[in-house]
């Protein structure tokens, strides 16, 4: 099992949690059924075409939506990347443990989308939103929206944003370039959505400042 995302689901008062397991290529999802997070819960399984990875998790009035990365393969460094998948539950049915066809929904995955994340709220929303920036380098983000499982697509909108690129590998300190860190990667790390509907991501920006880790990153030095 790999990856674990949390969310905490104030409105029905359960926890909902996901989890990857690589070795099934699958996702699990584990939905209490108390106000505890020790106590019973019940527990769904998702396959995907291929490896999935870095899962994002949010809870609406409605809805319950994982996004993932799938890869070609999960062996470590060696998979290509398939695309950005979303499955959107109706989380009346994952609640009542009746999930079927027509409360579950699978959009993906497409090669366009990578790391798409869902919209925690921080206030009511029946429906969802999620954002996604381009692999690598990005000057604008997809912005989509989804209403209930059985929608037939995720319309997007593309919205401008500052150039957006993975920040450079990081010295620790004393070491120079010895041991380096990795310091993050261009893509969306969190979204929350706030008052009248509107979006608010974060991402990682490449700081302006990039000598020492293009120096570095250049170098190769025994473990």
């Amino acid at each position: 099992m790999s990856d674990p995302r949390v969310v905490y689901d104030s409105g029905s008062s359960v926890w909902v949690a996901v989890a990857f397991d690589v070795t099934r290529t699958e996702t699990v999802l584990s939905i209490s059924q108390t106000s505890s997070p020790n106590g019973a819960r019940l527990l769904y399984y998702f396959p995907s075409v291929g490896c999935p990875d870095q899962p994002r998790l949010a809870v609406t009035d409605q809805l319950v939506v994982i996004t993932a990365n799938l890869y070609s393969t999960c062996a470590f460094s060696a998979g290509a990347f398939i695309g950005g998948e979303v499955t959107v539950l109706s989380k009346s049915a994952l609640l009542a443990g009746q999930l079927t066809a027509s409360t579950e929904g699978v959009f993906g995955p497409d090669s366009r989308y990578f790391a798409i994340t869902p919209a925690q709220p921080v206030t009511p929303l029946a429906g969802a939103y999620l954002v996604s920036v381009d692999a690598v380098a990005s000057l604008g983000a997809s912005l989509f929206t989804v209403n209930a499982p059985s929608d037939a697509s995720l319309p997007a909108r593309r919205v401008p944003i500052r150039f957006l690129s993975s920040p450079p590998m990081a010295a620790q300190p004393g070491e120079r370039c010895r041991s380096m860190l990795a310091t993050t990667e261009s893509k969306a790390r969190s979204t929350t959505t706030v008052r009248f509907g509107s979006a608010r991501a974060t991402a990682a920006r490449q700081p302006a400042n990039r000598e020492l880790g293009d120096a570095c990153a250049s170098k190769r030095f025994p473990p």
